[in-house]
């Protein structure tokens, strides 16, 4: 790239905001917002705050101290995510949980 014009140099190259991969946060977390949980899961964010009001996703609302009128924003807690899924999957059948590896060629 051009760093007067900041434009790509050929038609070919893609400007890094929009390059596959790339992730739009450079901080590591331990909690997403409702919006990135539900792009992730493949959800809407509707389905997500539900399931994080009626205790289907580990999630908390943040609100304004001292303001129980102010519109909260919700996140989701991924280590408790993380800890129920893989909970789910080691309780699984062995035959059912390893039967992915016989596709690799792998004995299980």
């Amino acid at each position: 790239m051009s760093d007067a014009t900041k434009t790509p140099n050929s038609q070919t190259e893609v400007p890094a905001k929009f390059a596959v991969g790339l992730t739009p946060s450079l901080v590591h977390t331990d909690a997403v917002t409702a919006d990135a949980f539900a792009h992730a899961i493949g959800k809407t964010r509707k389905a997500v705050v539900e399931m994080i009001k009626v205790g289907k996703l580990p999630g908390v609302e943040m609100k304004v101290p001292g303001n129980p009128n102010a519109k909260g924003d919700y996140y989701v807690y991924l280590p408790a995510w993380n800890a129920g899924l893989k909970l789910a999957f080691e309780s699984r059948p062995k035959e059912i949980r390893d039967g992915w590896l016989a596709w690799l060629g792998l004995s299980v």
